[in-house]
């Protein structure tokens, strides 16, 4: 792997991976914690049990995540269609799962503290799939055990995250004062299970594995959505996670597939995570990957690499080759809800570090690839589980192997604010782009006026540029901002946005999370699915 290696150095101007200094990732001290004084697990299965395994195992890893986290048995009630895994007080049916929150819980839970749910299965139009198949759980079910658990205990303050396929569907029902809600989907969409190869080398499903070694991690609930977001987008493509904590019915997309607040929701998540007994020393791995690589179609083999910072020891690092603009197989639909078919990525291969320095190689076959551009996406695992930011470079094919003069401008977003979003008090302005070759500099301007800038690093990721302003050294009414993104060959390409400045008027703060978003008490509601996106949907790969 000479040549990967000398393409490392390269891309990292001529320095060596094992001589650059990166800032540690560090456990930020908490912001508030929330008493999540139980736990209730459900792992649902539809009659004909597709995909159970890599459901049951998701549930599993959960189960053993609490634990780490301080959780006794006592603590956690856990329901699956497997009676003998490791935890599982009973058989996962409408029956039990009624008796886990209306009876189970009201002894455990109280006004000042919070009762956690993770359900995960395949779901359908407003219900999860569980045994013994057909409407399985409706959100209305679920929405009427827990009023009967409020009532009972004065639980003020509930949390609902859904992994299954057309989750977001939920919002609709469980959404309300106190509560906190997030899936894995939309109403509409699927929500993507243990793909092949993928799902070998993660063993369950992309959202679900990010939320919790973000938990894991001691990340906010706001945090573990953006990155889970995040991933998902990523790797799948068409799945679409949704969060609501401002109790008003609708879910919203992170803006920009990774930014919160989203038009009013993630406020209350941002501000809270859970709280546990034990401290878990858990590290995130980090990924830096090359920018886009161009080769001759006449290569047999095509070199893909990334540098690893980690703390903790490496399980696994595999990159994902497939079409620029892939998107997966409609999925099937029936009775028990939406399945996905058997989705293979065009390619998927193990890199590994021969020397030790953390630089991961490996090369994509060209034995089937066609004169194009290709998404080439680059995740890693730790033996601990934890799963890390996925970064994604472009390679393209074409006849010399050779950059074509770059005449394309870059591609530039704004993230926050919302376009024509009315704004008081301290704005933090978040803008990202991308380039077809080397992104150089981002400026941010408002009414014309320069504010700021930065230049982008040599390699992948690209981070969000931020800049932070007092709107009241600005007039209340409309102003303009714009940012402007230069790249290497000098083109330029900007994005512009209307907001109305308003202090003193009652308008909601620009980017501070106002305090008396504060949760005292909380329940913790966890469900895997598809979720629902109300905000503007764009790619920077696209």
């Amino acid at each position: 792997m000479i040549l990967a290696g000398m393409m490392i150095s390269s891309m990292l101007g001529g320095t060596t991976a094992s001589s650059i200094m990166y800032p540690e990732q560090t456990i930020e001290p908490s912001i508030v914690n929330m008493p999540i004084s139980a736990w209730i697990i459900v792992a649902g299965d539809r009659s004909d049990h597709n995909d159970l395994e890599g459901i049951k195992n998701g549930c599993n890893q959960t189960y053993a995540t609490l634990r780490a986290m301080g959780y006794t048995d006592n603590q956690i009630y856990y329901l699956s269609p497997d009676t003998g895994d490791t935890g599982v007080d009973n058989a996962t049916n409408l029956a039990n799962i009624q008796y886990a929150v209306e009876t189970w819980a009201a002894t455990r839970v109280s006004a000042i503290t919070g009762l956690g749910f993770w359900l995960e299965s395949h779901g359908g139009p407003h219900f999860m799939c569980i045994p013994p198949g057909a409407s399985g759980l409706t959100d209305s079910q679920l929405n009427a055990s827990l009023a009967i658990l409020q009532n009972l205990t004065g639980l003020r303050n509930i949390i609902i995250l859904y992994d299954a396929c057309e989750s977001g569907a939920y919002i609709d029902h469980l959404s309300g004062p106190g509560r906190i809600i997030m899936t894995s989907a939309d109403e509409t969409h699927d929500s993507a299970g243990t793909y092949p190869g993928l799902g070998n080398a993660l063993g369950r499903t992309v959202f679900g594995h990010t939320i919790w070694t973000q938990i894991r991690a001691n990340k906010t609930l706001g945090e573990a959505f953006k990155e889970a977001s995040w991933n998902v987008r990523q790797l799948i493509g068409v799945e679409y996670p949704l969060i609501d904590d401002d109790g008003n019915r609708v879910g919203h997309r992170a803006n920009g597939d990774w930014w919160l607040p989203a038009s009013g929701d993630g406020y209350v998540a941002l501000n809270n995570k859970i709280s546990r007994s034990v401290t878990l020393l858990a590290f995130i791995p980090f990924i830096y990957a090359p920018l886009p690589l161009i080769y001759n179609i006449s290569l047999p083999l095509l070199p893909i690499w990334a540098i690893i910072q980690n703390q903790s020891e490496i399980k696994s690092v595999h990159a994902i080759l497939n079409p620029k603009k892939w998107t997966p197989p409609a999925p099937i639909e029936d009775a028990e809800g939406m399945i996905r078919g058997d989705v293979s990525f065009l390619q998927i291969i193990e890199l590994t570090d021969q020397d030790g320095d953390g630089n991961y190689t490996g090369q994509f076959s060209n034995s089937s690839l066609t004169q194009t551009d290709y998404k080439a996406s680059i995740y890693a695992e730790t033996v601990d589980g934890e799963i890390a930011h996925v970064v994604s470079t472009i390679i393209t094919l074409n006849e010399n192997g050779s950059a074509p003069q770059d005449t394309v401008g870059p591609e530039v977003e704004i993230i926050n604010p919302i376009a024509n979003s009315t704004i008081n008090g301290t704005l933090t302005v978040v803008a990202r782009g991308d380039d077809n070759q080397k992104l150089d500099t981002l400026e941010i301007y408002i009414d014309g006026q320069f504010l700021n800038t930065t230049t982008m690093p040599t390699e992948y990721p690209y981070p969000e540029f931020m800049h932070t302003l007092d709107t009241g050294s600005y007039t209340n009414g409309v102003h303009n901002i714009t940012v402007l993104g230069i790249d290497a060959a000098g083109n330029k390409n900007s994005a512009s946005i209307l907001v109305t400045f308003a202090n003193g008027s009652g308008a909601i703060a620009g980017f501070d999370v106002p305090a008396t978003l504060v949760i005292v008490g909380c329940v913790l509601l966890a469900i895997a699915g598809d979720v629902i996106t109300k905000s503007r949907r764009h790619e920077l790969n696209e």
